[in-house]
């Protein structure tokens, strides 16, 4: 690893607009994010006991931590059982041989570069792949019942609290809980693909990077159409059945959410349904940026982020800065223009947040319903 580079990775995520701005103001934000990456990072480095602490921590911030806790600790089994059968661990599957054998190649199969990625074709979420990675897990996890108990126990605590907590409190909600009912906001999903795609912009907009996104992209068409159109339906169906419009998010003109959703996502009735094609271009991008990853961690990843975000019934950016930071951490230091992408991800961070700090402190605005002026936020 190159420490100059990864250095260049870690002061650009730092300066990420969303996260850099909330540290000036009484936000729970920055706390949270913290928390959950070092309840990740000590889990990587296997101390579990810290990382079950942390995640304490993480959940006293805001509690929809649970989540984040509950994909840690699936992350840090997967890496558990892999590691025990690379390393040499006998595998006593009682399936047939040639499923064995299958299971064993799947789970020795070292982590694709995103390089090879692109290089190779590879697909996205392989269905053999996927349910020889699913087996395995289940028939390992089970054989590994008593080891996975002893090294996971911590986690026992996050849990058990948080659901002393829901049971105390009779919501997950704290405070305004009319304000905050869970909904089916399924196009949250959509908004937070597309705030990836931008908020990383000097690297998905590399031009190499494009060009194979879109040349893997149109052959999984070619392909594909079927699975294709699908994908392309419940995209659109998302779009027209489950956007919603909080009463926060139309009436309160001091977030930026709120010119985001008046001037692109809902200026004409078919605004939002022309935006269909850039979500499904933005998490083509962003699975093949994590694309060194198996298909069980990108499926976990993605349901953990939809257990965070499809219950949110307002639209809120800060929702989205710890899976935006997970996929970062993920996104190999090794791009085809490594030092250029994460300088000019640094640059462009660094300009938007001269830009919107200059708004919030210079550029106050007045309104009747509130005496004093008002500050533009995120």
């Amino acid at each position: 690893m190159d420490p100059i580079l990864a250095s260049l990775k870690a002061l650009a995520l730092s300066c990420h607009p969303l996260h850099w701005f909330f540290t000036f103001l009484f936000y729970t934000d920055v706390g949270s994010t913290t928390a959950v990456l070092a309840t990740y990072f000590a889990s990587l480095k296997r101390a579990y006991w810290i990382s079950a602490l942390m995640s304490l921590v993480a959940i006293s911030f805001r509690q929809t931590n649970v989540v984040w806790t509950f994909f840690v600790l699936c992350v840090s089994i997967l890496d558990f059982l892999y590691g025990e059968c690379s390393g040499g661990a006998k595998l006593r599957l009682s399936v047939d041989k040639p499923l064995n054998q299958k299971l064993v190649r799947v789970a020795k199969k070292e982590y694709r570069t995103s390089g090879q990625v692109q290089g190779n074709g590879k697909k996205l979420f392989d269905i053999e792949d996927l349910l020889g990675e699913v087996l395995f897990i289940l028939q390992h996890g089970w054989q590994k019942r008593v080891a996975l108990m002893r090294q996971f126990f911590p986690f026992i605590l996050p849990f058990l609290c948080f659901a002393t907590f829901l049971v105390y409190n009779g919501s997950i909600v704290l405070g305004a809980k009319e304000a905050h009912k869970v909904s089916p906001h399924f196009t949250q999903l959509l908004y937070f693909s597309a705030f990836a795609l931008l908020a990383m912009a000097p690297i998905h907009m590399d031009p190499f990077f494009i060009w194979t996104n879109l040349f893997s992209l149109f052959k999984f068409i070619h392909g594909r159409r079927g699975c294709f159109l699908i994908v392309l339906g419940g995209i659109v169906s998302c779009i027209h059945f489950f956007s919603f419009a909080h009463p926060y998010l139309v009436s309160d003109n001091r977030h930026y959410t709120f010119y985001m959703w008046r001037k692109i996502i809902n200026v004409r009735w078919y605004s939002k349904y022309l935006l269909a094609i850039v979500y499904l271009y933005s998490w083509w991008s962003i699975f093949r940026l994590l694309g060194k990853k198996r298909n069980i961690w990108l499926m976990v990843f993605f349901g953990a982020v939809a257990a965070v975000l499809v219950p949110a019934p307002l639209i809120e950016l800060r929702y989205y800065t710890i899976p935006l930071y997970i996929i970062a951490l993920h996104t190999p230091l090794t791009l085809q223009n490594g030092y250029l992408a994460w300088m000019l991800l640094l640059l462009q961070n660094m300009c938007v947040n001269a830009v919107t700090m200059y708004i919030f402190l210079y550029r106050p605005f007045v309104t009747h319903s509130w005496n004093g002026p008002q500050r533009f936020i995120w």
